[in-house]
Parts: C-alpha cells; sequence; structure tokens
C-alpha cells in the first residue's frame, strides 16, 4: 500500500521512487475514479491503524481482564447448551450407531465455537472502549476470513448433526468438511472436478436436469428448461402486473405478498455461506421473477407521480433490495458453478451483497442520493 500512498505526484513521499504507471492517479483521469481510489487509500490506512491499535490495547491488563469475563459468560452458555444437546441425543438409537462420529463432530463443534467466540468478544470488547468509537466495521473486517472460515465449519457440523437426529437434508456442499474431518461416508462433491458436471450431488432436485437442458446454459436457464420439460414450471403464473397499469395500492399489496415469501424462504436472503450454496434455487428463480416485475412497476411510479412521494420510495427501495439480494446470490452460485471445490475455497470471495439488509441499506442510500 505504501508504494501507492498520495500517488498524485507519481513518485512515493516516503522514499522517492518512482510509482508505476498503473497506480499513478495521471493528468485526466475523472474525478470520480481519484475519489474512488483515494477513498481505498484511507480505508486501507485506518485498517492499518485500527490494528496496531489493537495490538496495543491486547496488551493491556484492564483489556485482558474484560475479554476472559467476557469469554467466561459466554464459555458457560455454551456449556449449557452443549449438555442439554448431548442429553438430548444420548439415548437415541443414531447416536448408538455413530457414537464415535458423533462424539467426534461435538469436539470439532466446540474448537470452531470457541474460535469464533473468542474473535466476537474481542471485537465487543474493543469497541466497548472511546478509542475504538466508530471502528466496529474496520474491527470486524480484520477477523471477516477467520470468522467466514469458522462459520463454514461450524454450519457444516450442525448439518452433519441435524441429519443424523432429525433427517434433515444435509446439503452436499456441507458434506465436504464433514467427509474430510468426521465421517468418510457423507456425500459430497469430487473437489476436483467443476461443480457444475456434479450438479445432482448438490442437490437431488437436479437429477432430472438433462445434458440438453445444460448446454449453453446457465445454471438457471438450465434449471427453467428442465422445469418446463417436465411440467414443474406451473407455479410461474403473473401476479397481476401489467405494463402501464400500475396503480399504487395494489402493488404495495404485491410488495406485502413478495415480504412474506422472503420470511418464508430467510435462508436465501441471508448472506450467502459455502454450504448453502446451491439450496433452494426453485425458489430463487421464482422469486427472482416476482421482484423483477415489481421492481420494474415500482421504478415506473416513481417516475410516474409525485403524490405520496415516500410511499413511491419505499415501494422502489424494498422492490429493489429483493430484486438486487437475488441477482447477486444468482451471479455467485453462477460462478461458483463453474469452479471446482478446490478453486472455491481458495478464490475468498465476498458473499456479504447477498444479504438482504446490506442491499436493502445500499438502495436507500442510492436512492436518498438521487432524490437530492
Amino acid at each position: 500500500m505504501a508504494a501507492a500512498f498520495f500517488a498524485l505526484t507519481g513518485k512515493n513521499i516516503y522514499t522517492g521512487e518512482e510509482i508505476p504507471a498503473g497506480d499513478r492517479l495521471e493528468t485526466g483521469v475523472s474525478a470520480r475514479a481519484a475519489m474512488v481510489r483515494l477513498n481505498n487509500l484511507t480505508m486501507d490506512y485506518d485498517s492499518m491503524v485500527t490494528e496496531r491499535m489493537i495490538a496495543i490495547t491486547e496488551e493491556e491488563e484492564d483489556f485482558k481482564t474484560a475479554l476472559a469475563e467476557r469469554l467466561k459468560a459466554r464459555k458457560d452458555d455454551f456449556e449449557k447448551e452443549e449438555n442439554a444437546l448431548r442429553e438430548k441425543i444420548r439415548t437415541s438409537e443414531a447416536y448408538a450407531k455413530n457414537r464415535e462420529k458423533v462424539d467426534k463432530a461435538m469436539a470439532e463443534r466446540k474448537k470452531f465455537y470457541e474460535k469464533r467466540s473468542a474473535i466476537s468478544a474481542k471485537i465487543d470488547v474493543l469497541c466497548e472502549r472511546a478509542e475504538f468509537a466508530g471502528r466496529r466495521e474496520l474491527a470486524e473486517g480484520l477477523y471477516f476470513y477467520e470468522q467466514r472460515t469458522a462459520e463454514y465449519y461450524t454450519d457444516s457440523i450442525r448439518a452433519y448433526l441435524s441429519n443424523l437426529f432429525e433427517q434433515e437434508p444435509m446439503p452436499a456442499m456441507a458434506g465436504i468438511y464433514v467427509s474430510v474431518n468426521i465421517d468418510p461416508g457423507v456425500v459430497c462433491p469430487d473437489p476436483k472436478k467443476i461443480l457444475d458436471s456434479q450438479i445432482a450431488k448438490l442437490d437431488p432436485g437436479f437429477e432430472r436436469i438433462s445434458e440438453e437442458d445444460k448446454k449453453n446454459a446457465t445454471l438457471f436457464l438450465a434449471l427453467e428448461r428442465m422445469q418446463r420439460r417436465t411440467g414443474a414450471a406451473s407455479y410461474r403464473q403473473d401476479e397481476g402486473i401489467t405494463d402501464g397499469a400500475y396503480d399504487l395500492d395494489e402493488v404495495f399489496k404485491l410488495l406485502e405478498k413478495l415480504e412474506a415469501k422472503v420470511k418464508e424462504h430467510n435462508v436465501i436472503f441471508r448472506e450467502l455461506m459455502l454450504p448453502e450454496m446451491f439450496v433452494k434455487l426453485p425458489e430463487l428463480v421464482e422469486l427472482f421473477d416476482e421482484a423483477k416485475s415489481l421492481r420494474d412497476a415500482a421504478s415506473y411510479l416513481l417516475d410516474e407521480g409525485f403524490d405520496r412521494l415516500d410511499e413511491r420510495y419505499e415501494l422502489y427501495q424494498k422492490s429493489s433490495a429483493v430484486y438486487d439480494t437475488l441477482f447477486n446470490r444468482a451471479r455467485h452460485i453462477v460462478v461458483a458453478s463453474r469452479m471446482t471445490i478446490n478453486e472455491l475455497a481458495e478464490t475468498y470471495q465476498d458473499y456479504h451483497s447477498t444479504d438482504y439488509a446490506y442491499c436493502y441499506d445500499r438502495i436507500v442510500k442510492i436512492s436518498e442520493e438521487g432524490a437530492r
């Protein structure tokens, strides 16, 4: 980062060395591009400062004491939950048959809980101090990938235990970690093969996708082709939106119906996690069609009237947030489907844009700025 600091001069202000042309803000560059680069530099610098502040604070006795107390409380809570779970499963037939595997899964679960707890407790205690006011997002960013990795492991173990004791279907992507570390008999994709070639393993619902369906198609288009061919696309019906005949109250009623489905399919609207990468794709396609129609209607209403303007903005923001969430999720899934597990594990993709709350906050900011 230092080599790019204040690159307007063409030289590193610390060493005097020439900065590569690609890193400079050349004469004639747009003001927007210059601001984006400057903002990125500022964020990098703020992260470096925050990281240094954390290193210093971690050595202070009052911080160590507060952190130890916080971790003790979380450990007590976890042990209560752990004991309740063991009491629930210890007499079950599944436990008798899989005792060694279950005990190993529980040990792994505890290990990753402690890892996640250590990170989140540290952030909480840091952000209670005056010097870290307004730095939570930066602090969380420093531990982002550690948290996400631990979450993937714990989510995988949770899915495995639910499969054993409650017969819940286990996402194939969750089986990757479990098959290597706990139970080699768990079905999961081959880590060396393109995921798109193993689609039926990812979800049994895709067993009917033929090679012809997949030919020159994205994962979602192949799904649609299969649904049409098998007659499974009957759910895709017009929701009553007709071009040029939009009524604000009627469109609001459609929004209420869509929001109810968002709650019903809440797993689709959480930040995307690897175990859930290919889960509920048919529902995603259905909701995407509805969200697109509703967003188009909301956009038309926003342009065509000034009465009840706050309601028009609300309609546009909420429908756009649903659409953006699903669009971003679909984009990530299509990209992932063309990779192997090994490649996917090495990309460190940021799936935050597939979280509804994130998309809603973003669209509110954008639309409010456009209204000024």
